[in-house]
């Protein structure tokens, strides 16, 4: 999360990396980031909801190939029910929460 996270806010690749499988999966992210027209719009974003009672973070918000989308990265080993109901939540919130701003570097 913390290199991805990191490559959003300055571009910038990591050079080390704390063992080989975060390695493979920072790779994997760059695939799909060169495989796809992304500008990033916002990352670590906030969001919460007092109707609903429930609240959380979202990694990043980008046009991908120019569609406006969320995005919350995975690294566990597999998709959970968890995972949907998760991102469904963010997608009830990101409704609410309005139009996305370029991501400013710096």
């Amino acid at each position: 999360h913390s290199h991805m996270e990191n490559f959003i806010k300055t571009r910038t690749e990591p050079f080390l990396f704390e063992n080989e499988s975060v390695k493979n999966a920072f790779g994997l992210f760059m695939r799909w980031v060169s495989q796809n027209q992304i500008e990033w719009l916002e990352n670590e974003v906030i969001v919460g909801s007092k109707t609903h009672m429930f609240a959380g973070r979202f990694d990043a918000v980008a046009k991908v190939n120019g569609k406006v989308t969320l995005i919350d990265f995975k690294t566990s080993s597999g998709i959970f029910p968890e995972h949907f109901y998760q991102a469904s939540g963010y997608q009830v919130l990101m409704r609410r929460w309005g139009k996305p701003r370029k991501l400013s570097r710096g």
